[in-house]
């Protein structure tokens, strides 16, 4: 099974990035066929069973049974290494009867100066994964207080770029905005949140 990344692109697709390919070549030379390739977006994330497309194939019997590895380009698409999520996906591999494998060359389960390096390799994804996640935090105050607009839209609103500036703003989004002033008016006249819910779905 090859666990893969989808990355976005300027024409708002998302495809599945060139790590993938690279990782198909490494399956192929060392003479494993790969059963699916399995994209997911979210990043960060503390588990590899978290991602929505690849839950089922790390929880479910019927399809945990069509595979005998798991591949990733390196070991930060496997885990993020910190003791939590590293030691879980070790335990999930040794309760499984899996093997966890990186285009890199690690492998789990791995004794001795390959267990040292797979200790190694996981210990420095997990400092890539702190220093990123405090480049990022910086990069997102400077913006703010330089008056730039950071993170998702509300629903009921979308992105536009201010005119003559490099500045983008909230303006409403007609279809999602009459069902928030809907929901939103149902409410002050006394409807349950449960039947706001309902009128939704």
């Amino acid at each position: 099974l090859l666990h893969a990344r989808l990355s976005k692109f300027g024409d708002g697709q998302a495809r599945i990035d060139t790590q993938a390919p690279y990782s198909r070549e490494h399956a192929d030379r060392q003479g494993h066929p790969v059963v699916t390739v399995i994209a997911d977006r979210k990043p960060g994330v503390p588990h590899p069973w978290d991602p929505p497309k690849l839950r089922p194939w790390m929880t479910e019997p019927e399809l945990i049974a069509q595979y005998d590895r798991i591949l990733g380009v390196k070991i930060d698409r496997l885990s993020r290494g910190d003791d939590e999520s590293t030691s879980e996906i070790e335990t999930w591999a040794r309760e499984h009867g899996k093997q966890l494998l990186t285009a890199d060359g690690l492998y789990y389960p791995c004794e001795g100066a390959d267990g040292i390096r797979w200790d190694v390799m996981k210990r420095l994804a997990h400092q890539e994964w702190l220093s990123t996640s405090e480049r990022y935090k910086r990069m997102q105050k400077h913006l703010r207080d330089h008056g730039f607009l950071t993170g998702k839209p509300p629903y009921g609103f979308r992105v536009v770029k201010v005119d003559g500036t490099e500045h983008k703003t909230l303006v409403p989004e007609p279809a999602e905005a009459a069902l928030v002033r809907g929901a939103v008016d149902m409410y002050l006249k006394g409807s349950s949140f449960a039947h706001v819910c309902e009128w939704l779905n």
